[in-house]
């Protein structure tokens, strides 16, 4: 039986003072389609094509306010630059709590074995650190894993928690947990996260036939991670190894570097 992990990949810095936002990289991201969702303190500027988001407060002059649609309740951060674009409600303050959704995954490694190098995100989009432990990630077959960290095993605000197959000899990935009877299958499966008190709180079903490229080395990263996971056109390729990759593609505990 492998050993849990039990540090957390954290994508805030901290200080004397605190935890501070983090800077989350420049490239914002898009916009739901129909009713766009965009992280606390931002919202959808739809002056750009496509439309991004960005933070509230900082659209370009050329934007009529008015003209941004209601992006509904979205009690999230977003996994880009949170300085560069805006991704709240108009109608939304910034204090929502927590919520933890599915960022990114590969599902078929490269550069080590699928049994070690395999890897999903977690983003929490709220201003709440969420603590998972005790959570559940499965899929529709037999595949079932508790996450039992032994405390706390949380997720910040606005930050990355990173969970994977091994948390040595898994190609370059810091993993925050280490999971066990769980796969992700290279060409088709399901990703199913339920929180303590049993309820799915994110899931989506991937596969070669709807779409998703799945590339040997390639991780898959969610354009909006609030976007429908089950549509291809969500999801886009990582271009470039992380620091300290063994040669596979993808940002673990980072926001993501395709759109």
């Amino acid at each position: 039986m492998r050993t849990l992990a039990s540090s957390i990949v954290l994508a805030a810095l901290s200080s004397a003072s605190g935890c501070v936002e983090p800077n989350l990289g420049a490239a914002p991201f898009l916009c739901n389609e129909g009713v766009p969702e965009c992280p606390d303190g931002y919202q959808c500027d739809r002056s750009d094509s496509p439309a991004v988001c960005r933070r509230q407060g900082s659209l370009p002059p050329r934007v009529d306010a008015a003209a941004i649609p209601d992006a509904g309740s979205p009690d999230t951060t977003t996994l880009v630059d949170l300085q560069s674009f805006d991704t709240t409600s108009p109608d939304q303050s910034t204090t929502s709590p927590g919520r933890v959704v599915i960022s990114e995954f590969l599902a078929d490694p490269e550069a080590t074995l699928d049994k070690v190098g395999e890897y999903l995100e977690l983003f929490n989009v709220g201003n709440t650190a969420v603590d998972v432990n005790g959570w559940t990630l499965k899929d529709d077959g037999s595949d079932t894993h508790q996450i039992s960290a032994g405390g706390p095993l949380l997720v910040p605000a606005k930050g990355f928690l990173v969970l994977g197959a091994a948390s040595s000899a898994n190609g370059g990935v810091n993993v925050g947990y280490v999971w066990e009877n769980f796969f992700l299958s290279n060409n088709e499966d399901e990703i199913v996260l339920i929180d303590g008190s049993g309820k799915v709180v994110d899931r989506f079903a991937y596969s070669k036939t709807a779409g998703f490229p799945l590339n040997p080395g390639v991780a898959m990263s969610a354009k909006n991670p609030l976007a429908d996971k089950n549509n291809a056109s969500n999801w886009c390729e990582e271009k470039t190894a992380w620091p300290g990759s063994a040669g596979d593609k993808g940002t673990p505990g980072q926001p993501p570097g395709c759109q």
